[in-house]
């Protein structure tokens, strides 16, 4: 067997394990169920050993988004730590480096060269569906995660509804921002690449409970950042510059957040606006800690590679051909961030 390149940053996420403040759920073939986890129940899934004895070796491929971006990490990390479980399955990992045709590619090679499962985590689902439903269609069964299925019915999909993730973040802007205390807040917008599934999903969120809401919300720039803190910093000194009132900063994750409130930072006038971001990583708590972040909701992507190995191990077992479940949101402010930061303290993330 040819040996796919491992693409992995471990030194960046080497001791990203589970997290026990994350939410999930079994389901029924073809349906989609939510529940929350208890603290531990990740923690304790870790040890022991599934026991594959029902099939033979199997050879997965992982195909990540962006290797470089931290979310992409701590999933791939999270993979091979749960792969102890499961002896009978090798897991090889692919780097789609932000492009949806590298991952078409790559997902042809695998098919190629044998690989019994798929785990694309999808640049763009509803452009890569087509391909995914061609592979299925032809014997090699594909999950997508934390992304949607791209409507693709008999695909396995671990995901969470990222409506529900910007309506959760956006409440606590509403409460941030008061009615009535200014005649008008101004805002600025940091999304994540064209197309996905996340940030067009948090972007709702925030529509349905904030901007369509509140006429008194007043949004001077948005900007596609890619997920990226870089360009999420170099966007904000652009606004920066350009705006002398700024009062909160709306990012679909953690790194842009994270990027435009080093911008303000340098500028000295980051106190002068709030910051939202989504992820709950552990530089977010870091940086709430410090009175930098003000909000973020975790998304758990240990929970996701958790669930979606103990999808895989049904399917290689006969048990199911496809399965799709959603992970809950959870809220991450100044009034629990200590047991999210105590638990990153506990596995070496925060020293």
């Amino acid at each position: 067997m040819e040996k796919a390149k491992k693409l992995i940053s471990a030194l960046l996420l080497v001791c990203m394990v589970a997290f026990p403040f994350g939410g999930c759920s079994s389901a029924e073939s073809g349906s989609t169920s939510q529940s929350t986890s208890s603290a531990g129940e990740s923690a304790s899934a870790a040890a022991g050993s599934t026991g594959s004895a029902s099939y033979g070796q199997k050879k997965v491929a992982f195909i990540a988004t962006d290797m470089s971006l931290t979310y992409a990490s701590w999933l791939s990390s999270s993979l091979k730590t749960l792969n102890s479980k499961y002896p009978n399955i090798t897991i090889d990992y692919f780097d789609g480096k932000a492009s949806t045709g590298t991952q078409l590619q790559i997902m042809e090679t695998c098919v190629t060269k044998g690989y019994d499962y798929i785990i694309l985590h999808p640049q763009d689902p509803d452009a890569e569906a087509d391909t995914v439903k061609d592979i299925i269609d032809n014997g090699t069964p594909v999950m997508m995660i934390n992304q949607s299925d791209g409507g693709v019915k008999e695909a396995s999909n671990v995901n969470c509804d990222p409506v529900a993730y910007g309506e959760m973040i956006a409440k606590v802007a509403n409460d941030m921002l008061p009615a009535g205390k200014k005649s008008t807040y101004n805002v600025v917008v940091l999304l994540g690449p064209s197309g996905n599934s996340h940030s067009i999903g948090r972007r709702k969120g925030y529509e349905n409970v904030l901007f369509s809401k509140r006429k008194d919300i007043k949004i001077l720039g948005e900007q596609i950042c890619d997920w990226d803190k870089s360009k999420g910093m170099e966007k904000m000194e652009d606004w920066l510059q350009t705006y002398k009132d700024i009062d909160a900063v709306i990012s679909m994750n953690d790194g842009m957040a994270l990027g435009a409130l080093e911008a303000a930072k340098d500028a000295g006038r980051d106190k002068e606006m709030f910051f939202f971001g989504v992820d709950g990583l552990a530089d977010s708590i870091i940086s709430m800690k410090q009175g930098g972040l003000t909000a973020t909701v975790q998304q758990s992507a240990y929970t996701q590679a958790s669930q979606g190995m103990e999808i895989i191990d049904k399917v290689f077992k006969g048990e199911e051909k496809f399965e799709k479940v959603n992970t809950d949101p959870v809220l991450i402010t100044k009034d629990n961030m200590d047991k999210f930061y105590q638990y990153y303290q506990s596995i070496g993330l925060i020293k």
